[in-house]
């Protein structure tokens, strides 16, 4: 796919974001993620989770960049691992617990 097109697409999907809380659903209905838009970028608190619908992440986005502590978790919702981001780029050393 061309550079141009991606950007189309990009810029589509973009202007389709509605500003405030949102959520998908995997086709069974199950939650896939949750979070919210702000400016049509997403904005503070995020949750995703497995088809199982057990927690998968939970972290927080500013501007649509990862920024704080982030928690992956199994399907079974044990902690997976944690990390620090700020401006997007991991800060730190990334724990993964087994």
């Amino acid at each position: 796919m061309s550079s141009r097109i991606k950007s189309w697409f990009k810029s589509l999907i973009k202007e389709a974001r509605p500003d405030g809380p949102f959520e998908s659903s995997y086709k069974s209905g199950q939650i896939q993620c949750k979070g919210t838009y702000k400016d049509k970028l997403r904005d503070g608190p995020y949750e995703s989770y497995h088809e199982n619908g057990q927690l998968e992440s939970r972290g927080r986005f500013c501007a649509d960049i990862k920024d704080g502590s982030w928690e992956e978790y199994f399907d079974n919702e044990q902690l997976k691992s944690r990390e620090n981001y700020k401006n997007g780029q991991l800060d730190g050393a990334q724990e993964w617990l087994h």
